[in-house]
This record gives C-alpha cells, sequence and structure tokens, in this order.
C-alpha cells in the first residue's frame, strides 16, 4: 500500500463567512478513541504550529505518511 497524506482546509470567519488570511495551522494526536490510528512521523513544527497567509484562508500541509490516519488540527 502507497503511503500519502495531507490535511488541508479554509479558514474563514464564523459570523461573517469571510476567509481569514493570516492564522496558525496547529498537528495533534486524537482523542484517547482514535489513538491507535494517530498520524505519526509529522515534522515538529506542525505541533508547534505552521503559519500561514493567503489572501483566501486556504492552508495545506503534505507529507509522506500511511493513509487512512487520524489527527486533531486546531486553527489560532
Amino acid at each position: 500500500m502507497g503511503r500519502s497524506a495531507g490535511l488541508a482546509g479554509t479558514v474563514v470567519d464564523a459570523v461573517s463567512g469571510a476567509p481569514i488570511p493570516a492564522f496558525v495551522v496547529h498537528v495533534g494526536f486524537p482523542p484517547p478513541e482514535y489513538r491507535e490510528r494517530a498520524l505519526s512521523g509529522y515534522p515538529a513544527s506542525w505541533s508547534d504550529g505552521v503559519t500561514f497567509s493567503d489572501p483566501d484562508g486556504h492552508w495545506r500541509l503534505e507529507d509522506d505518511f500511511e493513509p487512512d490516519r487520524v489527527a486533531t488540527v486546531t486553527i489560532e
């Protein structure tokens, strides 16, 4: 089975729906019920937070992982 994974999204204001152009994405371990399928081996910088600047609020993190893994993503 090949390895591939990506996390991506669009950050928008909850009230207006307008894109948020600057934000930080953090990747962490999933809740306990998903720990056996936890995404692992991602760069430490993903846990520390990756800063994005995109006028449309888009972001993407890609690396070489086993498919069907689970992670928690937090946006600040």
